[in-house]
């Protein structure tokens, strides 16, 4: 489809055709002028696609032929594809129910395109992106720190990503990704992310290293609740005074099943089998190339009888979590976990965000000697990064193992 945008006091209008989208001045003020031009313009490639117009083969310039309704065909085309024309083709080639799935890649081609100038995507060299590289590590990041590079990795595989997958099919890049880049990237030393520790493992190091401001705060990071903690948190949002119902079911979702943010509000009505004492929870991080998988998680008793309860409360719908019959979005509830509102002058207003109940019970999990198999089958997508975090609490185990090798001498009397 064709848009329409108003830059001063004359229309342009925007398409894509062949996966690139250009953008092009219609010389007229008035919206109606305008609004004929956008309809000759699709219905030019409505005739395309239907086989009843035909671009020639010695066209230069495609998106002009389109613009003048196939009447310009010597036209040179564009010598530029720059980043942004690569991305606002990527962009349209993503199905419009889609394309809340790709937020992250929008973000973070904003910084390639802002840092290498929009530069044309045939002349970015090794060293352009070594230097956007060695440019974001400069950045300001999370909490006043600069910018990780466990994000900038992430960055880079997006843009290698539209590189091999959008970009080379249609001919708009010569060579793959891995063969234009030969040369490794330097990302600098990567730090790891704090083990899970207990509330009182954390304030015991805050004290013994006198620690202040964000270094403090950075360990709170890897808190994980204990089973009775939990159920205190638990009963502080069960009994708050909070207006919003939902509140309390979603925490208690996600204490029990360890369902991320994203999972939670995806959930729905339909997912859940009250009958065989489980819900079917909707994961996108386990297969880039579809939609959604599932993974099946048992019902605690005490989730069951709560949710039963609630999704008979809310009626028809099709998503669990909604207000006034529109599902909640992310910026619904991230907000609950913001200092200065919810835990607001709390003891719980350490905690980071939703994802502590995934941390807390993959933590129990294995404190509790859980098969970590049994743990990965629960909480889904898992990294090894994820595990060695949660490994180390085999105390008991690891102390028992210990002190049998070194087991001092017992003298008989």
């Amino acid at each position: 489809m064709a848009k329409l945008n108003l830059i001063g006091n004359s229309y342009h209008v925007r398409f894509g055709f062949q996966g690139i989208t250009r953008r092009y001045a219609l010389k007229t003020s008035n919206l109606e002028d305008a609004k004929n031009e956008k309809n000759k313009i699709e219905d030019t490639i409505y005739q395309i696609k239907m086989g009843r117009l035909i671009v020639p083969e010695d066209c230069q310039d495609v998106h002009y032929f389109v613009f003048t309704g196939g009447k310009e065909t010597d036209r040179q085309a564009p010598a530029c594809l720059t980043l942004q024309d690569i991305w606002n083709g990527y962009f349209e080639s993503i199905p419009s129910d889609s394309r809340d799935s790709i937020k992250t890649e929008r973000t973070h081609m904003k910084h390639f395109i802002a840092i290498l100038n929009n530069k044309n995507i045939k002349a970015i060299s090794f060293n352009d992106l070594q230097e956007y590289i060695n440019t974001r590590l400069k950045e300001e990041g999370n909490r006043g720190k600069t910018t990780s590079t466990r994000t900038i990795r992430k960055e880079m595989d997006t843009f290698k990503g539209i590189w091999n997958n959008y970009a080379l099919p249609r001919k708009l890049v010569s060579v793959s990704f891995e063969l234009t880049f030969v040369a490794k990237f330097k990302f600098g030393k990567e730090s790891a992310k704090a083990k899970f520790q207990t509330w009182e493992q954390i304030e015991n190091q805050i004290i013994r290293g006198n620690l202040k401001g964000k270094e403090a705060e950075c360990l709170w990071d890897g808190l994980f609740l204990d089973l009775s903690q939990i159920k205190e948190l638990l009963e502080f949002v069960q009994n708050s005074n909070d207006s919003r119902k939902w509140v309390y079911p979603m925490f208690l979702f996600a204490a029990h099943t360890g369902a991320r943010r994203s999972e939670l509000l995806n959930s729905q009505i339909q997912d859940w089998d009250f009958q065989n004492n489980t819900v079917s929870i909707r994961e996108k991080k386990k297969d880039k190339e579809k939609e959604y998988t599932t993974r099946d998680v048992h019902l605690t008793d005490e989730l069951s009888q709560v949710m039963k309860c609630w999704i008979e409360k809310i009626g028809e719908g099709l998503f669990v979590f909604a207000e006034n019959g529109t599902p909640l979005t992310k910026a619904n509830v991230a907000n609950i976990f913001a200092r200065k509102w919810y835990f607001k002058n709390t003891q719980w207003s350490v905690l980071r965000g939703w994802h502590i109940f995934r941390h807390s019970l993959a933590s129990n999990m294995a404190n509790a000697g859980v098969d970590p198999r049994l743990i990965d089958d629960t909480l889904g997508h898992q990294t090894e990064e994820m595990r060695k975090r949660y490994q180390h609490m085999f105390p008991q185990k690891q102390k028992a193992a210990i002190n049998l090798l070194f087991q001092p001498d017992i003298k008989a009397s």
